[in-house]
C-alpha cells in the first residue's frame, strides 16, 4: 500500500499546476461556499464548477483539470491495489 500511495503522489505533482494556483483555488472555492450559505440553508444545490467557471474561467479549467487527473491517478492506484492484493491472496491460496 506505501508503494501505491508513493507512486499516487509521484503522479500528483503537476507542475503546470503549481500549489499556489490550487490555493488559489481552493480560495476562491471556500468564498463560494460562503456566498452560497443561504441557498445551501434553503436545501439548494450548489454548482460550484459552474460558479468558479463564471468567477475565473482559466483557474476553473485548470483547477478541474488537474482535479480530473488527479482523480484518475487516485482510482487507478486503488486497482491496482486491489489487483495486487487479489494476486497475493491467490498465490497464498495455492501455497496453503
Amino acid at each position: 500500500m506505501l508503494g501505491a500511495m508513493r507512486h499516487l503522489r509521484a503522479q500528483s505533482r503537476r507542475p503546470e499546476w503549481p500549489q499556489a494556483e490550487e490555493d488559489r483555488a481552493i480560495a476562491q472555492l471556500q468564498a463560494l461556499w460562503t456566498d452560497a450559505m443561504p441557498e445551501r440553508e434553503r436545501g439548494q444545490a450548489i454548482d460550484y464548477r459552474a460558479r468558479l467557471t463564471a468567477r475565473d474561467p482559466g483557474l476553473a479549467q485548470a483547477f478541474f483539470a488537474n482535479l480530473d487527473t488527479t482523480n484518475d491517478a487516485v482510482m487507478q492506484v486503488g486497482r491496482d491495489l486491489a489487483a495486487r492484493c487479489i494476486e497475493r491472496l491467490r498465490a497464498a491460496g495455492r501455497h496453503g
